[in-house]
């Protein structure tokens, strides 16, 4: 049986994040491709370990350990300002293009259709769906080739 899969994009946060997906499984989860991508494409942002975990609905605990472990990995950086622990991509690595480029191409979808749709006006809704969002939910299968996205409204062309 084919399963049909949606994710809603709007609002900035996807309404779940799954125990499993097939983008990128060489990654630990779907979460540090999530927030890699977030971190990666959007370069010249810091964000709280906070601001993240409420982004991806995750404890403060679950991001500030994976923060931590991509820290240690030289991955992103950190800058405290007082109590506040800030988080950007380290893009002056070797790694840093390349895994940007890898980012974008499998988690890089929900890093950036929703916060662009966002801002036209008419936009009501919008969802991925099709094979991208089978394998962000888990569904096992090729690397998908193309994003398929409905948006709904009356935005103009």
């Amino acid at each position: 049986m084919v399963q049909s899969w949606y994710l809603r994009i709007l609002q900035g946060t996807v309404h779940s994040v799954q125990a499993s997906s097939q983008l990128l499984p060489l990654l630990r989860s779907p979460f540090q491709g999530e927030l890699l991508a977030w971190l990666f494409l959007h370069p010249d942002d810091e964000y709280s370990a906070t601001d993240l975990a409420n982004r991806f609905r995750v404890s403060l605990a679950t991001a500030s350990r994976e923060a931590d472990r991509l820290t240690a990995a030289g991955l992103i950086t950190e800058r405290r300002t007082g109590n506040l622990r800030l988080l950007r991509a380290k893009i002056d690595t070797v790694v840093a293009r390349p895994l940007t480029d890898l980012l974008a191409v499998t988690f890089g979808p929900l890093a950036i259709l929703g916060e662009i749709l966002s801002r036209i006006a008419g936009v009501d809704e919008a969802h991925i769906y099709g094979s991208w969002a089978a394998r962000y939910r888990g569904e096992p299968g090729a690397v998908p080739r193309d994003v398929d996205v409905l948006v709904v409204g009356d935005a103009r062309r």
